[in-house]
């Protein structure tokens, strides 16, 4: 359950000792499902946390699967979270747990619905598994089946050997070349989409990585996950404390395991980023990309690493191109 202890003071205090005055702090309720302890405790710590903390600006998000019925957590989003939620596309993942995919499908597009008629704006998440890959071989029809659903903002995350992933990686895991040619057929779709006037949806991480390739020769870093930003600017509070970094590493022993045994050896996470990159030495981007997720292998015999150079690479040539258009 989300209640972490009874009267929130070591939920405060963990959040005041990872940030510092005026700084800008996002509080994610994440899962599981967060929205099973129903919308007046939610409320409840949201209130309770923006009480307690006022030398810092407090940013409430959410990441629900919206397996329920999204009304009675209307206000909720409207009053904390600025009528704007993250919701997990992730009917395969739920079809290995004994769910049936295609009536879980229609329970999720009506909720999405519900959602866009009470006027919040739902930034969906969607893990990259063997499933959408063959389901959506081509990139645009993906973006011609999200546009047909009202859906504005798309973020692709990387799967990750953590949970039921683990245990069924053979069924929707993908390898780190899979990965990487899926995204940069993807990426190119939605260029192409955007050329021709029908770009109605931004998709994260391409944006992001875009902007990180065109300042990468001066001081700026890299985007997202790939970046490393995450062993220093992410944390997991949970019913068993404050824990560094997110939950992919977090979340289950197996992973906490490994990442334990890289922190006893190196120190930190930062100190294991650095000995991770060292085979990266010879990488164009390796300024702007720390090798990915820990929770991914950086070489898996795929031919491809965890930071997926091809994608990197398609999406820097896609830029030369349109910059050699626009000098002609």
């Amino acid at each position: 359950r989300l209640r972490l202890d009874e009267d929130g003071s070591r939920t405060v205090q963990h959040i005041v000792s990872i940030s510092k005055p005026n700084e800008t702090v996002l509080i994610q309720f994440h899962g599981g499902e967060p929205t099973i302890v129903g919308p007046r405790e939610l409320s409840d710590w949201c209130a309770l946390i923006s009480a307690r903390i006022t030398d810092r600006k407090i940013v409430f998000g959410i990441q629900t699967n919206l397996a329920i019925d999204p009304t009675p957590y209307l206000a909720l989003y409207k009053k904390y979270m600025g009528a704007s939620i993250g919701v997990s596309w992730d009917y395969a993942i739920r079809a290995l747990k004994g769910d049936r995919a295609e009536s879980f499908e229609v329970v999720f597009w009506r909720n999405i619905d519900v959602l866009r008629r009470n006027g919040i704006e739902v930034t969906l998440v969607t893990t990259v598994t063997k499933e959408l890959i063959s389901a959506y071989n081509s990139g645009f029809k993906l973006l011609e089946f999200l546009a047909s659903k009202g859906i504005k903002y798309l973020h692709l995350e990387r799967l990750t050997k953590v949970g039921s992933a683990r245990e069924n990686w053979p069924k929707i895991g993908v390898t780190n070349r899979e990965h990487s040619l899926f995204m940069a057929t993807l990426y190119l779709d939605y260029v192409k989409n955007i050329s021709h006037g029908r770009g109605s949806i931004n998709i994260s991480p391409f944006d992001g990585l875009e902007l990180s390739l065109v300042h990468s020769s001066g001081d700026t870093s890299g985007y997202g996950c790939n970046s490393g930003k995450c062993d220093t600017a992410f944390f997991t509070i949970d019913a068993e404390g404050l824990h560094g970094s997110c939950t992919a590493l977090n979340s289950t022993a197996d992973i906490s395991d490994h990442i334990v045994k890289i922190v006893d050896i190196s120190g930190s996470l930062q100190n294991a980023r650095v000995e991770r990159v060292i085979d990266c030495s010879d990488c164009r981007y390796r300024k702007i990309c720390s090798s990915g997720c820990f929770a991914t292998d950086v070489n898996d015999g795929s031919g491809e690493c965890s930071g997926s150079r091809i994608l990197y690479g398609t999406i820097e040539r896609k830029i030369m191109e349109a910059s050699h258009y626009e000098s002609r």
